[in-house]
């Protein structure tokens, strides 16, 4: 079993590439805080604390001493019978709580401070794992899927479900990308599809003009 940690997980790899889309602000509408809890449901699987059994997904809630795994477990063992598009869509941790650890801990910096948490923006401190999913992103979008281990791929496949750098949300993803995902494309697969079908019912608020900024 390996360690849950905030330093390379999906979770945090996809706020990164969110803030550097929105130039230092996090984007409008939930899809985003959707996407924050489905990384941490990948980042719990690729740490073998949740798994696909015989009877269904089975969950180890153990705390792992990761504030943001620990706060969606403590979630999970509130509300047993959630399903996954529950966990998802009115599950713990909000997007707020992501961001005060990720500047607590020095991960990213405030540039400009708001009267609200929507108009503030950030700054990653390293850049350098962003990048590099950034450029896989770019490489996407022309078609080059590059290669990568099973955390990036889980990474590149959630931006690409909630219109990150791409433009194929609506193609669904590369079957190399799910393949690449390895022993998690299973979750994988099930939360990136609600992703998408989320991002379609946000765009469609859009365009009546009833979407808000969820900080």
């Amino acid at each position: 079993m390996s360690e849950v940690a905030a330093g390379n997980s999906v979770a945090t790899g996809l706020l990164g590439l969110a803030l550097r889309q929105f130039d230092g602000r996090l984007s409008r509408g939930p899809v985003l805080a959707h996407g924050l809890r489905a990384g941490l449901l990948i980042d719990l699987a690729l740490a073998g604390r949740i798994t696909l059994g015989p009877a269904g997904t089975e969950m180890d809630t153990t705390p792992t001493g990761w504030a943001l795994a620990d706060e969606l477990l403590g979630d999970i063992d509130r509300h047993p019978t959630r399903s996954m598009s529950d966990l998802l869509q009115r599950g713990r941790p909000h997007l707020g709580t992501a961001i005060h650890e990720l500047c607590s801990t020095g991960r990213w910096v405030t540039q400009r401070r708001a009267l609200t948490a929507t108009g503030s923006t950030y700054r990653e401190a390293d850049t350098t794992r962003s990048t590099v999913l950034a450029e896989r992103l770019a490489h996407l979008a022309h078609g080059r899927t590059g290669r990568g281990d099973e955390r990036e791929a889980a990474t590149i496949a959630l931006a690409v479900a909630a219109g990150l750098g791409t433009g194929r949300r609506a193609r669904g993803l590369p079957e190399e990308v799910m393949a690449e995902c390895g022993a998690v494309a299973w979750l994988v697969q099930d939360v990136t599809h609600f992703i998408v079908a989320a991002a379609a019912q946000d765009r469609a608020a859009d365009f009546g003009g009833n979407a808000q900024f969820y900080i």
